[in-house]
């Protein structure tokens, strides 16, 4: 059939016109349905169809309806009911053409929507209904993995010997050998699952699955620690297969291994000797640069600053010549060498002036100028993060930064008004949580309590951030004892005591705090029991001292 609504259109008024001599609308509404299908006006589709089910029960199309119907329900998503036309089409039509089809499309939907349990049904019914048909032995490798996404994995393996036994010129028989490999891998049998993908190299030599199964074999050995085996097994892949997306991989996974051992020389010339092979590898960039970053996570800075620098140089239009620019700046800050580093990080704000990379590297040069007392060049940089890259990562510290600037300076009001800032218009980020216990704190100083509260109280559900909530909270019942609202004090020692048992000195803190309440309650040996767990979290600090004595004092 074409492709275009204008063949079905005509057919279609055509046949209405046989309406008035031959009662033909069955047909006329049919090919209007397929015009639309084919036009992809599926709902409009779908209309038609049913006209023909419903109004004419007995139509020579009726299976046919019924099978574009549930293909245009399939097409809009709707797997419910072209599961229901589907299977009504099978019930009715049994030995129809389309039954295989059907059924497995409706493995198919019941798959994407994840109901696993229901597609694996469809699955084993299509395989079973068509064992010969493409479609039956698609269903039958579809039965394999639904079982092994319902955790299945014997019986996933059981269907997927199967499919291989009873399909093995199938171009989907390796899948399947890889799926029980896989399962054994994720099994951690990992003897077995060398041998299945061993077996599945040398059965299926010409699949795309091999380069995979020997990465997998190698992660097999390295998983079981007999890490020399795992460097020849990731060997294979750079040297046989030195152009798959894999052989990335493999390099940085012989490094790593090569670094368990001890062995750092080597896993740094693996990549110099992969470049030197294969210099028209289209992954040379990549190893290039993994080479930089190996020197830099080691600690070698002088080996770092010239990787990075020839990289920089030699990809200028890479897409990562900012982040090895950022590093390279790094570099230099942690040699000490204050002039080297502004100028690259300088040089990444020229180069890439909207790259987030720009942004974190002038974070890292206010910084610098900071630690070298630099006050005013500091707040500069700072302040151009804020207004060239508000929606960056560097954005919020650099404002806290800001504020920390005006308060060593003594500009206090600047300070609580940059810190503001920074909290409201940076929220769920550290240093917006940061900015509020600071204008607390600030508050607290001065005896405004209930100012100091508001604050606190903000970040004392920070749960993501425990330690600051812990101690916000102490703070909280600290000055609602002040006040003598002693309520509302014990309901904050009290969360501390349930939620916050990790955080031994605002735990500690929250208990002495909790116990004083008591003694005032004349709860004498509640507050016995919590002195008692103090000294005995800290038997040798101040803690444990005030509790002690505070035990003393009540015997």
């Amino acid at each position: 059939m074409k492709n275009k609504i204008g063949i079905f259109v005509i057919i279609a008024l055509f046949s209405t016109e046989l309406l008035y001599s031959n009662d033909k609308l069955d047909e006329a509404l049919f090919w209007l349905g397929e015009a639309y299908y084919r036009s992809d006006m599926l709902k409009n589709a779908a209309d038609n169809y049913e006209k023909v089910i419903i109004n004419y029960p007995n139509s020579a199309r009726r299976e046919e309806a019924l099978y574009g119907l549930g293909w245009s329900y399939f097409r809009l998503e709707n797997f419910n009911k072209s599961s229901s036309v589907f299977d009504q089409l099978v019930k009715e039509f049994p030995t129809s053409i389309y039954a295989t089809e059907v059924l497995t499309r409706q493995g198919d939907g019941y798959y994407r929507v994840k109901n696993y349990a229901q597609a694996s049904a469809y699955y084993d019914r299509a395989a079973k209904q068509g064992p010969n048909t493409e479609e039956g032995q698609y269903s039958a490798y579809q039965l394999a993995h639904t079982l092994y996404r319902q955790n299945k994995n014997e019986q996933a393996i059981t269907a997927a010997l199967n499919f291989v036994k009873n399909y093995n010129k199938s171009n989907l028989a390796p899948n399947a050998l890889y799926l029980i490999a896989w399962i054994r891998f994720q099994q951690e049998r990992y003897a077995e699952s060398i041998e299945n993908f061993q077996f599945l190299i040398k059965t299926y030599p010409q699949t795309k699955l091999v380069v995979r199964s020997y990465f997998a074999i190698a992660d097999c050995y390295y998983n079981m620690e007999n890490y020399e085996q795992a460097i020849d097994g990731y060997k294979i892949v750079v040297d046989q297969f030195p152009s798959s997306d894999l052989a990335t991989e493999a390099i940085k996974s012989i490094q790593a291994t090569l670094q368990i051992l001890g062995r750092d020389i080597e896993a740094f010339e693996i990549v110099d000797s992969y470049i030197t092979t294969n210099p028209t590898s289209p992954f040379i960039e990549d190893f290039q640069y993994k080479k930089a970053e190996m020197f830099y996570s080691g600690r070698k800075y002088n080996d770092a600053i010239s990787e990075f620098e020839t990289f920089a140089n030699k990809y200028p239009e890479s897409n990562k010549t900012a982040e090895a620019l950022y590093w390279l700046g790094k570099s230099y800050s942690v040699s000490n060498d204050f002039d080297n580093a502004s100028k690259t990080y300088l040089r990444l704000k020229a180069n890439f002036p909207k790259n987030d990379y720009a942004a974190s590297g002038l974070l890292e040069y206010g910084l610098l100028l900071k630690h070298h007392n630099m006050i005013d060049s500091a707040h500069s940089i700072f302040k151009t993060i804020e207004d060239d890259f508000p929606n960056s990562d560097a954005a919020p510290q650099s404002g806290f930064e800001i504020a920390l600037l005006l308060w060593a300076i003594d500009d206090t009001t600047g300070a609580l008004t940059q810190f503001k800032t920074v909290a409201d218009k940076y929220p769920e980020t550290d240093y917006s949580d940061q900015s509020h216990y600071r204008i607390a704190m600030y508050y607290r100083f001065l005896g405004m309590n209930t100012e100091a509260i508001k604050e606190f109280s903000i970040i004392a559900e920070v749960y993501d951030n425990p330690y600051i909530a812990a101690e916000s909270r102490y703070r909280m019942g600290e000055l609602y004892l002040r006040m003598d609202d002693r309520n509302k004090a014990k309901e904050c020692f009290e969360v501390i005591r349930d939620k916050f048992a990790g955080y031994e000195d605002w735990y500690s803190l929250g208990l002495l705090g909790l116990g004083e309440i008591y003694e005032k309650q004349g709860d004498i040996d509640d507050a016995k029991e919590l002195y008692t767990i103090v000294m005995m979290l800290r038997p040798n600090d101040e803690f444990g001292k005030t509790a002690s004595q505070r035990l003393k004092r009540l015997k």
